[in-house]
């Protein structure tokens, strides 16, 4: 995945099914206007603003690897670590964009049409026809008099992806830190679209993260709408990596909400429901080892965004499967995380672990059907005892 803002100029060719066809990845002349990276797959704001036409431009990003000091015993096939450093938030204004669609996607006044709802990304653009979209551009109605305008400042983060709890907090909600530097450099104040009807813990989270910030909710039965001034952040994460200076500003806003918690050596098992898909078939033989450990099995989906970040600050440690509940470890400063992982799913976890800096554990599982898994439970003891000689250490070396 990319984290740059990507323009596709598609003004005559997206209602083609060759242009979703490159989008997948057989790049051609369906696919035009897509800005070439400098280094490797990262650009400049400064080439991007040249070609969308930028009326504001701040914050060039400095990119250094994330560290994997705190990460052990990782198995040869594991997902590799495309981890990167934001060093501060950045972005660029565009003057009189178009959101339209399930998505908000943003198509400006000639026609191009930006991915950042999409991970600035053509594929996960194409992952659906985009029927809205494509008529859109395909009818020229982009270059008719708005119904529906917004005559201020408006920051979406509305997205293909914002239904997950993971993407959300790591790639859409950090994109708020964006409004602080409008405020204090520019003296500019921006509306937050979300979308209408989305999961609670998207409202809550703006809520915690910036709460004098006004909100809009986005609802596309309602039509087009066009911005006066669009604000389009260069993406805190990009799809499995994160900035850690990001995640630290997020974290620290979570925390505040939620006040002082009890710093207790608790350790919990992030558990899924019974009967759902991708389900521990041997959750019983795992409880068990845990036990021994003093782990306790909790699940956080049946508890509000602020009491899983209460009852994730005083956390020592975090077991789970792989899955959105270990996004968690951004509200637990003190904890190491065990991951139980199958086929199913990505470096994303790793990836949170490294760049906040907290020792983690791969535990590789056995895959079943419906994506179930059997947890191998000597591996997963061998794991937890790993870290307890690990704390133990820690805590030595703190007081000697």
């Amino acid at each position: 995945m990319t984290d740059r803002p990507t323009f596709l100029d598609v003004s005559r060719r997206l209602h083609q099914s060759a242009m979703f066809r490159a989008a997948l990845g057989k790049f051609g002349p369906a696919v035009r206007g897509v800005p070439q990276p400098t280094r490797g797959r990262l650009t400049t704001f400064r080439r991007l603003a040249q070609r969308a036409d930028a009326c504001v431009e701040f914050g060039t990003p400095e990119i250094v690897p994330a560290t994997r000091r705190t990460i052990r015993n990782l198995p040869s096939d594991w997902p590799k670590l495309p981890t990167y450093r934001l060093s501060r938030p950045s972005a660029i204004v565009l003057d009189d964009v178009w959101l339209i669609g399930e998505h908000a996607t943003p198509v400006t006044r000639d026609g191009r049409v930006l991915l950042s709802p999409y991970r600035n990304h053509p594929w996960s653009f194409a992952l659906e026809r985009r029927a809205d979209v494509d008529d859109f551009v395909r009818t020229r109605a982009f270059t008719a008099s708005a119904e529906r305008v917004h005559d201020g400042t408006l920051l979406s983060v509305v997205g293909r992806f914002d239904p997950n709890y993971f993407h959300w907090l790591t790639e859409s909600c950090a994109q708020l830190e964006v409004l602080e530097v409008l405020r204090a450099k520019m003296a500019m104040k921006a509306t937050v679209l979300t979308r209408s009807g989305g999961p609670a813990f998207q409202a809550e989270s703006v809520r915690i993260v910036s709460p004098d910030v006004p909100t809009l909710g986005w609802n596309p039965a309602q039509g087009p709408l066009l911005v006066k001034r669009l604000v389009v952040p260069w993406q805190p994460g990009s799809g499995l990596g994160a900035s850690p200076r990001s995640l630290a500003w997020l974290r620290a806003r979570l925390l505040a909400a939620a006040g002082p918690v009890d710093r207790s050596d608790d350790r919990i098992y992030i558990s899924r429901r019974p009967g759902a898909w991708r389900a521990v078939v041997n959750e019983d033989d795992v409880n068990t080892v845990l036990a021994r450990h003093h782990v306790r099995p909790v699940q956080p989906e049946s508890l509000s965004l602020l009491d899983q970040v209460r009852m994730c600050a005083g956390a020592r440690l975090i077991v789970g499967l792989h899955g959105a509940g270990l996004t968690n470890l951004i509200a637990a400063p003190h904890a190491a995380l065990v991951e139980l992982r199958g086929a199913y799913g990505g470096a994303e976890y790793v990836n949170l672990a490294a760049c906040l800096g907290a020792p983690y554990r791969g535990v590789r599982c056995s895959d079943l059907a419906n994506d179930d898994v059997t947890v191998p439970t000597d591996e997963l003891d061998r794991a937890l005892a790993d870290l307890d000689r690990w704390a133990s250490t820690r805590d030595q070396r703190r007081n000697p």
